[in-house]
């Protein structure tokens, strides 16, 4: 009797040990909701109707793996998304850098820096030029992302010395560019690489120079500032490990 009331006593303190571990890891966790572009931006996440991840989603699933959060993905037209953060519509925009958001109401707070946007001009085969000043473009319509913000060709585009033509999509962009309705476009090398690798219809494209580089974070909305220590803890795990380099390479 006493065996079988100590071994249930023992059962009681392991059940505790795990229940107060588990408050320990989770009792901060919270439900993010994450802005996402309803257009997509392969790889670095897909259309609502795909069954793809993406890079940011599976980011975000490492973290949550270890802080105990969870995601609740909302899709919104870019220039919408940027409108309705101020409002608190969603918590996490992911893939930022402050300088693209400068000019927002409501800054927002960021992360620790998990991986580094590349950008690139693409050219079409034959066409590609070795340098990356936008004097070498004079003239030349060159495509952008709506509401997007190129610092290191602002000066040619708000001079005229360079055409800036808008579309609202990545995809978009690339076949504009395909199709020669556009010289040049600027976009994401990740994005890039992706398409011109897996659609034959972009065959006749060619990435060329990196123009600019900057480090991306999350952007979280002010009202969860209490979750960005434990995000960063996080992500410098990941990073320590790799495992965030992994998630790349897996696209590429």
């Amino acid at each position: 009797m006493k065996r079988g009331l100590m071994s249930l006593n023992i059962n009681t303190v392991i059940f505790k040990c795990l229940l107060l571990l588990s408050v320990c890891r989770f009792g901060f966790a919270d439900t993010f909701v994450v802005a996402l572009y309803e257009s997509g931006s392969p790889p670095l996440f897909f259309e609502k109707s795909s069954s793809k991840t993406g890079i940011y989603k599976d980011v975000l699933t490492l973290i949550g793996s270890i802080t105990g959060d969870q995601f609740e993905y909302k899709y919104y037209p870019a220039r919408r998304a940027m409108r309705i953060f101020e409002t608190a519509g969603y918590d996490i925009e992911p893939g930022i850098n402050p300088a693209w958001r400068e000019a927002a109401e409501i800054q927002g707070l960021y992360t620790v820096p998990f991986s580094k946007a590349n950008d690139v001009i693409v050219f079409r085969k034959n066409e590609t030029k070795k340098s990356s000043k936008p004097e070498d473009l004079a003239g030349e319509r060159v495509g952008t992302i709506n509401g997007f913000v190129y610092p290191y060709f602002s000066s040619a585009f708000n001079s005229g010395l360079v055409l800036r033509e808008d579309t609202r999509t990545e995809l978009q962009l690339m076949a504009m560019l395909s199709r020669k309705r556009l010289d040049q476009i600027l976009i994401r090398k990740d994005t890039a690489e992706y398409h011109i690798t897996t659609d034959p219809q972009f065959n006749n494209l060619e990435i060329g120079p990196v123009i600019g580089f900057v480090p991306i974070m999350f952007r979280f909305h002010p009202d969860k500032t209490d979750a960005i220590e434990r995000f960063n803890k996080a992500i410098e795990r990941l990073k320590d490990r790799r495992e965030i380099e992994q998630i790349y390479n897996r696209y590429h």
